[in-house]
């Protein structure tokens, strides 16, 4: 056989197998990265017995690779995962699910299910769930999937079949919690097809002792979503009466506070509960924030109070308290608050979140009674801010309190502890009230005015301060052309 003819041209298979091992190399990444060839791979101890031992032979040698992925199931996922790298998820669904269905491997069903889901093929993840259940009847992951397929499709009545199994596999240890998140599940369906659903599936646990308080929850939390108030109160006072502390059924009461058709006896319940010695705390702030939202600072102060005799270290809940006295009018026991605050936020540890901070100062500020509901929600609701941010508005809210006394000395002591320059302006409306409440009120204007401007928004801002100070001195026209 003779040779071939040499040639001068570059040949072109190496690049082109390069390339085909670079591509291989990312499916194969790709493959990994899905579990499947590690699910499907296991190591197993496989000892020889001692008698069939040569002598000499080494009795630590490594264990025996057991795998169940032989070659033709790799080669098979790794088809799939060429499909999906160039863009034919639907041939890799079917080669994936294909491959599960035989192998009957939990790790494939999985991934043909998330293939079908990245794709936006309802029809087909749901599909890949079923298959799974099919194959392996114990399966929960994959009734998990059917129920969160089935309620994003809007296809409720479906899922009746796949919540029943999943209860009845969930351990009674673990069920209790399952029930408890129905409501998440389903809030986004239709509560008239809900109601049958639930109620069905959650019947079987209605009497046992570790479901009985859960289910009744549950349900009573869907029936706040389908507007049924007394039903779910009804329901909450079930729960009550079978398991006097439980946090549950007083948390349903503060949902029920804003049904005005079930309000008091709502209260009733919360109150109730926390007549307890052991109440939970943290339900008592939920229910500040409650009476706040509806304006009722004197309610929200008493229990805001309670909390604080509770939790007497504890510095946010104090910030709070400060602002519904000042807004109560109630000085002295507000500026105890704030400058119980401020001494426990000054300690050399960490300091407790500044809870509501910004609204708290908006509470005593507002003088607008729609702006000041609106200050005392964003009080009820803030849950996050800086240690330092509340110092901020305890000083503020001091310097407030200390200005309405006439006591401007100690006003501008506490204005002097800022050092923010975010808060320039602030501190200076609050200097220029003070100006302007001694008479000096173009000295007053004239401070605003020259309040330096950090970003364009702030113009505006000095020119909304300015009013604020000419109302406050009643000062109606002036304020009225500004």
């Amino acid at each position: 056989m003779s040779a071939p003819a040499s040639s001068s041209a570059p040949n072109p298979l190496p690049a082109a197998a390069s390339a085909l091992a670079r591509w291989l190399g990312v499916c194969l990444v790709s493959l990994a990265a899905s579990g499947c060839a590690v699910a499907l791979t296991e190591t197993a101890q496989s000892p020889a017995p001692a008698a069939a031992a040569a002598p000499g032979s080494d009795q630590d040698a490594p264990a025996v690779g057991v795998s169940r992925l032989d070659a033709p199931l790799f080669y098979q996922l790794l088809i799939g995962e060429l499909e999906l790298r160039t863009g034919q998820a639907g041939t890799a669904y079917e080669v994936i699910l294909d491959a599960a269905r035989r192998t009957r491997e939990p790790a494939l069903f999985r991934r043909a299910v998330e293939i079908a889901l990245q794709a936006r093929a309802g029809e087909q993840a749901l599909a890949a769930s079923r298959a799974w259940s099919q194959a392996l009847p114990d399966a929960a992951d994959a009734l998990r999937f059917q129920l969160q397929i089935l309620t994003q499709m809007n296809r409720v009545p479906d899922s009746a079949q796949p919540l029943a199994a999943l209860l009845k596999l969930t351990p009674a240890t673990e069920r209790g919690g399952l029930i408890a998140a129905l409501p998440r599940l389903y809030q986004r369906n239709p509560a008239q097809q809900v109601t049958p659903v639930l109620a069905a599936a959650l019947a079987p646990y209605a009497d046992q002792a570790a479901t009985r308080v859960p289910v009744r929850l549950a349900l009573a939390r869907h029936a706040i979503a389908a507007k049924e108030g007394e039903r779910a109160l009804a329901l909450a006072r079930e729960a009550a009466g079978l398991e006097p502390d439980a946090l549950g059924p007083a948390l349903i009461g503060i949902e029920l506070m804003a049904d005005e058709a079930v309000r008091e006896p709502a209260e009733a319940l919360v109150d109730r509960y926390l007549a307890r010695p052991d109440a939970e705390p943290a339900l008592r702030l939920a229910y500040v924030r409650v009476l706040s939202t509806a304006q009722r600072y004197a309610d929200a102060a008493a229990q805001l109070d309670l909390y604080t005799r509770q939790r007497p270290d504890e510095a946010a809940p104090f910030l709070s308290l400060g602002a519904l006295h000042l807004e109560l009018r109630h000085p002295e026991q507000g500026e105890a608050a704030l400058q119980r605050y401020v001494e426990l936020s000054l300690r050399p540890r960490p300091a407790a979140p500044a809870a509501a901070a910004s609204a708290a100062v908006g509470l005593v500020e507002h003088t607008d009674e729609e702006e000041r509901a609106a200050a005392a929600q964003e009080l009820a609701t803030a849950d996050e801010g800086s240690a330092d941010e509340g110092l901020v508005q305890a000083y503020l809210m001091l310097a407030q309190s200390a200005e309405q006394r006439r006591d401007f000395q100690a006003a501008e002591a506490w204005l002097a502890r800022i050092d923010d320059p975010s808060r320039a302006l602030d501190v200076q409306t609050r200097r220029a009230t003070i100006l302007a409440r001694q008479g000096q009120l173009k000295q007053a204007r004239e401070l605003l005015r020259q309040t330096p401007e950090r970003e364009p928004a702030d113009a505006r801002a000095k020119l909304v301060a300015e009013v604020g100070v000419l109302r406050d001195v009643e000062r109606w026209r002036e304020a009225h052309e500004l």
